[in-house]
């Protein structure tokens, strides 16, 4: 059997913490470093401000856009399945009207969530635009 190490005393580790914390102890920095670092702050805090802004309208109009393409799809879909009806045999109707009711209720889904993003996009705008 292996014994166990001795624990060194109590002395050593409360000098190494006292030291540490004196150590951790800095001067303050001066007030032209202070003033500059607050000055640098502000700046990043409105030029943020504006690219999230100007972001958050790009993306709201990439959604708006995106739906529009997708009803346009399912609109010509459409067109064309009204053209094409009459001469197809019923099994392949059946098919052709399942696959358009799955891509209109895809369409739908997309265009609710879409508007959701754009509501809230629309509701954190007008909340920072308040606060300012």
């Amino acid at each position: 059997m292996t014994p166990i190490p001795a624990i060194p005393p109590i002395d050593s580790a409360l000098k190494l913490v006292s030291q540490s914390a004196e150590a951790a102890k800095q001067p303050s920095a001066s007030p032209e470093l202070v003033e500059k670092f607050q000055a640098l702050m502000q700046r990043h805090e409105t030029e943020t401000a504006t690219a999230s802004q100007n972001h958050g309208l790009d993306a709201v109009a990439g959604v708006v856009e995106r739906q529009q393409n997708e009803i346009d799809q399912m609109q010509s879909s459409t067109l064309d399945f009204i053209e094409k009806a009459p001469s197809m045999d019923p099994s392949d109707r059946l098919i052709a009207n399942a696959a358009i009711m799955e891509k209109e209720s895809l369409v739908h889904v997309k265009m609710s969530l879409g508007m959701g993003i754009a509501k809230a996009s629309n509701k954190s705008l007008q909340t920072l635009l308040t606060n300012q």
